[in-house]
Formats: C-alpha cells, structure tokens, sequence
C-alpha cells in the first residue's frame, strides 16, 4: 500500500496543494483527475521527491516512511515516476535506455527476466533496441519511458499524462498495458491523465483534485456514472431525469 497523509507543496507564495491524503494499492489503478492548474502533476512529483513537501507530510511505501528520503532512495524503496514528456535518454539507444532503468540495486538481480517481461508488453521495443529513442515516435517513446520504469522493479509506478500526443489507436493500446501491469506484475499505479473517459474505463478508484484540494473520491465504476464527473471531465451533458 501506498499511503499518502498531509502533502502539501507550495512554490514561492503560491501553495500549490493543501494537505493531500490518498492511498493506491499493489496490483490496482488509481486515477486522479483535474483540469489544468490544479496540482495533478505537483502531487506526482511531490511523491516522486522532485519537489519539497511541507511540515507534517507523510508518504509511506509499504509502512515505511519515505517522505523525507531523497528521490533515488524512493526508487529504491520501490517507487517510479515517468513525467510528462518521458523524460527518456534521447541520444541514446532503446536498449540502453532500459538497461538504466535496472541500476537500481533492487533490480540488478533477475534484470534479463525483467527485460523480457517488458519486451512482452511492448512487442515494438524488441524490434527497436538498436534504435536512437530520439528517432522514434511519441509512441514508441512512451513505451520506452514505460519500460524503463518496469526495469527498476517498482511495486509503485507514478504515470503524468502517458497517452498525450498518441493516437486514439496507441493511446487503447498503452491502457491496455497499464492493466496488464497491474493485474500480472502486482504493481500499484497512480495515474494523472488528461483522457478520463480511458482512465476511468480501467481504473479501480479514482480522486478528484481541484485548486490543490480533493474534493471528490470512490469506485472508478461510481465516477464513471457521476453527474459532476461526467459534466466537468467527461465533457458530457447531464439530461436530467
């Protein structure tokens, strides 16, 4: 279990969240969604170590406190987090780019099985190891920043928007990897993602973030046929009854 109490993030003068509480299981989906602006991508990287929390925040992997560890410690703890934009080594090659992902000393034991799984969630990546990751497309990079995450042996994996500037075809096919590496690996994911309709479809739960607060949570199944979800991220008018 992932276990989140109290985070609170502020730049400058501005506070960006407000003493945000969630929890994301192993081997389910959680999705949190929000409109532009309202902390989403702060949240992740909070939990990531990338940005400082403030006084009182606590982030526990496993039962174990990681909030005041630093970002490559939270890796090794079993933490991942693929920004948005990938964040991938583009002048580097495929393969190289997924062997970096395991120099983690968590994942330096079984690294060839773990290659192979991820080969067997992107198919496309076998073909493409020898490739400049700078050459492929948003896509195949996408499953590069995926893969290289899975090669740090996560139990938690923090998405931030893995479907923008896909296709609708590649964005079906990378949620349906997203389930797959939930149900088959026992890995949690958190996921930020502007497609709520898709998310929402695989999700088991799901958390509402507005202005830095969470102001709604539940079943992903209950936000699905929620009328202020559908109205605000959905885009879908509500007729009344």
């Amino acid at each position: 279990m992932l276990e989140i109490q109290n985070v609170s993030v502020r730049y400058g003068r501005h506070q960006a969240l407000f003493d945000i509480a969630a929890q994301v299981e192993r081997g389910k989906i959680t999705v949190l969604l929000g409109t532009n602006g309202a902390g989403k991508s702060t949240f992740l990287k909070a939990l990531g170590g990338l940005v400082p929390t403030g006084p009182g925040a606590s982030i526990k992997l496993g039962g174990v406190e990681i909030a005041a560890i630093p970002a490559h410690r939270r890796v090794e703890a079993g933490l991942a987090l693929v920004p948005e934009g990938r964040g991938i080594f583009g002048k580097l090659s495929v393969a190289e780019n997924l062997h970096l992902g395991g120099f983690a000393h968590r994942a330096r034991t079984d690294e060839k099985e773990r290659l192979e799984r991820v080969l067997d969630l992107f198919p496309r990546l076998r073909e493409r190891m020898p490739q400049i990751a700078r050459t492929m497309s948003g896509g195949e990079q996408q499953m590069v920043a995926m893969g290289r995450a899975m090669m740090s042996h996560p139990d938690f994996l923090l998405l931030d928007e893995p479907s923008l500037g896909l296709s609708p075809l590649l964005s079906k096919d990378m949620f349906k990897s997203l389930r797959r590496i939930a149900s088959e690996a026992d890995v949690g994911i958190l996921l930020v993602e502007q497609n709520a309709k898709l998310s929402l479809e695989i999700a088991d739960y799901g958390y509402l973030l507005e202005n830095g607060h969470i102001v709604g949570q539940g079943p992903a199944e209950e936000l699905r046929s929620s009328p202020a979800v559908l109205r605000a991220y959905l885009g879908e008018e509500v007729v009344p009854a």
